[in-house]
């Protein structure tokens, strides 16, 4: 939000905070994926992806922060689909690696016809993100109502 709120100060305040806010998205994003490789993964799964999985989400986090800041630094020369590339790629990478385990943990239950509440929830989270996502990449609100959506209240 901080980036958001005093992006217009100057040019150093607009690129320091932003750069921030993404260092902060890149580690959100290893600490999703190591929650759930420690707390939501199968043992199934656990074996397939033991020795790949964190230095993967590692490097995916890398990317996604060096993707989000390249992209943001190079966004006045760029394309606006090439800057939002640089942005949405790594992240859903790194998201499909992060949320293997949940995926894999849904799939499992489905097909051994468990009855696990947990799993429900596993699933809406899921659900929930990609409607995020998709509201992230395709900003249908603000095309309708230009400067109207981005504070509320406003």
């Amino acid at each position: 939000a901080l980036a958001h709120l005093l992006s217009a100060k100057s040019e150093l305040s607009y690129y320091t905070f932003y750069f921030l806010d993404y260092v902060g998205v890149a580690l959100y994003q290893y600490g999703s994926a190591l929650a759930h490789y420690y707390y939501a993964i199968e043992k199934e799964w656990h074996t397939r992806v033991q020795g790949l999985f964190l230095p993967a989400a590692a490097f995916l986090a890398w990317l996604t922060c060096f993707g989000c800041c390249y992209g943001k630094y190079a966004s006045p020369e760029l394309p606006k689909l090439t800057h939002k590339l640089f942005q949405v790629v790594p992240s859903a990478l790194a998201y499909c690696l992060d949320i293997s385990p949940v995926v894999h943990r849904i799939y499992s239950c489905y097909r051994d016809g468990c009855s696990d509440p947990v799993v429900a929830y596993h699933f809406y989270h899921v659900v929930f993100f990609l409607i995020g996502a998709y509201f992230f990449c395709c900003p249908h609100p603000e095309s309708l109502f230009p400067g109207r959506c981005d504070f509320i209240g406003q």
